[in-house]
């Protein structure tokens, strides 16, 4: 059996949540992201290596990036990102990583 060079791997994975109690901080999206994609990185046991390696990041597209330009600032008042995977690449210092916004809808 041959494997697709192509292949992706998963080497970590990571979860972040944000509760409404003492130690809420209001995150966006996007530093959740930011968190999760950090706590994979510790996954994997040799962060700091492997995030120079990482090639892209990908997001689903949310409700907040899907609203007409008119309404985003009644759906998120304290602004939005035009790019949530680049703000998320930013955040992280990934130097190697492009970006993908995807949408589920066809």
């Amino acid at each position: 059996m041959s494997i697709d060079p192509n292949t992706p791997v998963l080497l970590g994975a990571g979860q972040a949540t944000e509760h409404l109690d003492e130690q809420f901080v209001g995150l966006t999206p996007q530093q959740l992201g930011a968190r999760a994609c950090q706590a994979a990185l510790a996954d994997t046991g040799a962060p700091e290596t492997l995030a120079t390696l990482v090639d892209r990041l990908a997001c689903v597209r949310l409700f907040v990036d899907s609203v007409p330009e008119a309404m985003a600032s009644v759906i998120a008042p304290f602004g939005r990102s035009t790019s949530p995977p680049l703000s998320i690449i930013q955040q992280l210092g990934l130097p190697n990583a492009c970006c993908h916004l995807l949408s589920l809808l066809r």
